[in-house]
């Protein structure tokens, strides 16, 4: 004798899970817009951030790139984190 589900407590689950997997992507999504007040900085892409522009190798040429182009304090977003460079 095998018991089942029914598949209203099935589609409930899903229905539940759904909306928890959203709420999450758009709480992190929207975590990495930058902060009110935030240094200039160049443009995000949501949910990553900065971390396409920065290179693996020697960042410290870009960051003096954004330097002399945003100031001697650039705004930068690592994903959902803050990070300022100070030139």
């Amino acid at each position: 004798m095998s018991q089942t589900f029914p598949a209203r407590v099935v589609a409930t689950s899903l229905l539940g899970a759904g909306i928890l997997v959203a709420f999450l992507l758009v709480r992190w999504v929207l975590g990495t817009a930058r902060p009110k007040g935030f240094p200039p900085g160049p443009p995000i892409i949501p949910g990553l951030g900065n971390l396409h522009q920065m290179p693996i190798q020697k960042p410290y040429l870009k960051f003096h790139q954004w330097a002399q182009q945003y100031g001697d304090i650039v705004g930068l977003k690592t994903g959902t984190g803050n990070l300022l460079a100070v030139a």
